[in-house]
């Protein structure tokens, strides 16, 4: 009806100040959970990013086909081919 409006612009500078405090979000309560709970959240954490860092090797050498994934554990492809 000739109610259509047309806004054209670069909206980047907005993306990205969203997405700075966004990823700054996280620091601040990760130094207050940090603060209240002490050494046994720091030893969580870690663990949980130690099990990533398996996962992402694990599933790294699964995709070059170093290693099969049957479901339940990882076998080294060389093993598998010579049982």
């Amino acid at each position: 009806m000739g109610n259509d409006i047309k806004i054209t612009g670069d909206i980047t500078p907005i993306a990205e100040g969203v997405r700075g405090n966004l990823l700054s979000m996280p620091y601040g309560i990760e130094k207050i959970l940090s603060l209240a709970f002490g050494e046994k959240y720091i030893e969580r954490v870690r663990k949980l990013q130690l099990s990533q860092a398996q996962t992402d090797y694990d599933v790294s050498r699964i995709l070059t086909g170093e290693l099969i994934f049957d479901g339940k554990e990882n076998f080294s492809s060389r093993n598998f081919a010579t049982s």
